[in-house]
């Protein structure tokens, strides 16, 4: 069964010295709070969270993406509400911008109509 989105969640092994104490927290919150079937891409010892997300894509099984942090602690039903908002080929983020692609398959960005 194809999950409906597939989160993508960078973390590293190491902290301060000491074993990431947050990723086993933070994968069963969302595991926990979640409604509809997924997937965790893990995508381990990246120099940033950019890189870890851009080289983590092709790892993905479905159309929606969504990036996560290993700090992040979902409340119950948190994929609901986002993705719902998900339209085809556009990127839904919290700073109420909308990018799409154009007919050349180009990014282009516009803000939404109010």
């Amino acid at each position: 069964m194809k999950p409906k989105y597939s989160v993508i969640l960078p973390h590293v092994t190491i902290v301060n010295g000491e074993p990431n104490r947050c990723i086993d927290l933070c994968r069963k919150i969302l595991l926990e709070a979640a409604t509809m079937p997924f997937e965790i891409i893990d995508a381990v010892d990246y120099p940033d969270f950019y890189t870890a997300i851009n080289e983590s894509i092709s790892k993905t099984n479905s159309d929606i993406i969504i990036p996560f942090n290993d700090d992040m602690f979902p409340a119950p039903g948190w994929d609901i509400s986002l993705v719902s908002q998900c339209i085809p080929k556009r990127i839904v983020s919290t700073d109420r911008k909308s990018t799409r692609l154009n007919s050349s398959h180009e990014w282009i960005s516009r803000m939404p109509s109010s």
